[in-house]
């Protein structure tokens, strides 16, 4: 049987309350407050959407509603390795969601991380039953391998000196 989980919140008068809740009213608020960050994203409040989606991660650190706009709100705001340690978190919690890694290899594609992403497109691709989501991967794939075989996607030789 899973214990209550006790919350402190510190109210603007400067007392305080602590209260004991159930982990199925904290997952009912969850997906309540995740729907609100949804709308936040909506919005281009990306900020409030993260702060949202901690709010709750903080009492359910494994909230897949908080944790996916989560990553959705860091790719807006353009901070990559926040969107690939969500995803990866994501991802041990579902490993079969080819969604996550097509996210995840995308934001590596940014990160400049070539192979981590062609590999998390590879397993994306090979994960999906739906053929128009795995048309995409397969352009974003073909993309990364055009660009990586152009000359401005190879590496230029640096001369040393010695």
């Amino acid at each position: 049987m899973r214990m209550p989980l006790a919350i402190q919140t510190n109210l603007s008068s400067g007392s305080s309350h602590r209260y004991e809740v159930n982990h199925e009213s904290v997952h009912r608020y969850g997906w309540r407050v995740a729907q609100e960050a949804r709308r936040q994203l909506q919005n281009y409040n990306w900020s409030a959407a993260l702060a949202s989606c901690n709010e709750i991660l903080a009492l359910d650190p494994d909230h897949l509603g908080a944790l996916e706009v989560k990553a959705q709100a860091l790719w807006f705001g353009g901070q990559y390795d926040g969107v690939v340690a969500v995803t990866t978190h994501l991802l041990r919690l579902n490993p079969s969601e080819p969604g996550y890694r097509y996210t995840r290899g995308m934001a590596n594609l940014s990160r400049g991380h070539f192979q981590d992403s062609r590999r998390d497109f590879e397993y994306a691709i090979n994960q999906s039953d739906n053929e128009g989501f795995r048309s995409q991967v397969r352009d974003a794939m073909d993309s990364l391998c055009a660009w990586q075989d152009s000359p401005q996607g190879r590496p230029t030789p640096v001369a040393t000196v010695h």
